[in-house]
């Protein structure tokens, strides 16, 4: 992946910055969100993906 992503300031003062195992999660979910719409293979399916999607679920996540 290449590219960047903004924070605002104003995470300083949520519940999910005081919380760091949260905050990981956040950040890592805001970094495997695509920025662009695009479409994904899945099995046989094509998925059809918006900016700010992106597709997971608990086990990939704890192995990342």
């Amino acid at each position: 992946m290449t590219g960047y992503i903004k924070l605002h300031r104003k995470v300083w003062n949520s519940t999910i910055y005081s919380d760091p195992n949260m905050l990981k999660l956040w950040v890592h979910c805001l970094m495997k969100a695509t920025h662009t719409e695009h479409d994904q293979l899945i099995g046989n399916t094509v998925i059809k993906l918006s900016p700010g999607q992106f597709i997971t679920g608990r086990n990939a996540l704890s192995d990342e």
